[in-house]
């Protein structure tokens, strides 16, 4: 026997080993993958992808995720991903805006603050002269002018 012979009698064996596997795994109503079914039959999944890939194809047809339907599915969940994407830009645009009108209002309320204690601080320091030079006591409340 010729050593082609041998091998493709040996790779129709594993093949029927494969397909003894897949139904034992089925009839125990177990989780059908190509590892599992790989393993039942005491190969190695690389094994079945590589060298038995109509098998492979059957296999995910059993658990019903041929390649097409793992490439549409991928094709599915990228639309999805780019949807997202595109839609959180646009909220990142919306809430930068959002955050550089709200960094000029702090600005403008910081100065408004830094205004009113100078106004404060200066309405105390008249005050206190006057009590210092003998005058009439104040209230304690202090006057701002508008400005």
């Amino acid at each position: 026997m010729s050593y082609q012979s041998r091998a493709h009698e040996r790779r129709s064996r594993t093949l029927h080993e494969l397909q003894l596997a897949l139904a034992r795994i089925q009839r125990k109503g177990l989780k059908v993958s190509i590892k599992a079914v790989a393993e039942e039959a005491g190969v190695d999944p690389s094994l079945v992808h590589h060298t038995y890939p109509d098998f492979a194809e059957e296999v995910r047809a059993v658990v019903g995720r041929t390649t097409r339907q793992r490439a549409a599915a991928i094709g599915d969940d990228l639309k999805e991903a780019r949807a997202r994407s595109a839609a959180l830009l646009k909220e990142l645009a919306s809430l930068r805006g959002d955050l550089q009108k709200m960094a000029s209002v702090n600005l403008t309320l910081t100065l408004e603050n830094r205004r009113l204690a100078e106004a404060l601080s200066a309405a105390n320091a008249e005050r206190d002269a006057g009590r210092d030079a003998g005058g009439p006591p104040s209230s304690g409340r202090a006057r701002l002018k508008k400005v």
